[in-house]
C-alpha cells in the first residue's frame, strides 16, 4: 500500500510511518502537497554463488574495472627530435639558484 505524509506530520510521528514501511508499504513524503521522497523497504541484495558472478556484480554497479590481464604497463617516453630533457631540467635548475 502507498500512503502520502507531508514533512511536518512525517517528523512528528516518524516511528509510526517507519513501521509502515518495515511491514511493506511506501510512504509519499510531501512538501506542500508536492511528492519530495519514497521512503521504501530496503531490498535484500542477492548474494553471489560464485567470485565471478560477485565481481560481475561489482562491475556492473561501477564499483570495479577489470584490467586486461597484462599488469601494469609504463607508458613508452615520448621522443621530441632536437629536445634533450636531461639538458632542459639542468638549465631550468641552474635558472633557479
Amino acid at each position: 500500500m502507498r500512503h502520502r505524509v507531508g514533512i511536518r506530520d512525517l517528523r512528528d510521528a516518524l516511528s509510526r510511518w517507519l513501521e509502515k514501511v518495515k511491514r511493506g508499504d511506501e510512504v509519499v513524503v510531501t512538501d506542500h502537497g508536492r511528492p519530495v521522497a519514497v521512503l521504501a523497504p530496503m531490498r535484500e541484495p542477492r548474494k553471489a554463488r560464485t567470485v565471478e558472478e560477485h565481481l560481475a556484480n561489482l562491475e556492473a554497479r561501477g564499483l570495479l574495472v577489470r584490467g586486461n590481464g597484462k599488469g601494469w604497463q609504463p607508458r613508452k617516453p615520448i621522443r621530441i627530435p632536437g629536445l634533450n630533457l636531461t639538458r632542459a631540467i639542468l638549465e631550468d635548475r641552474e635558472d633557479r639558484v
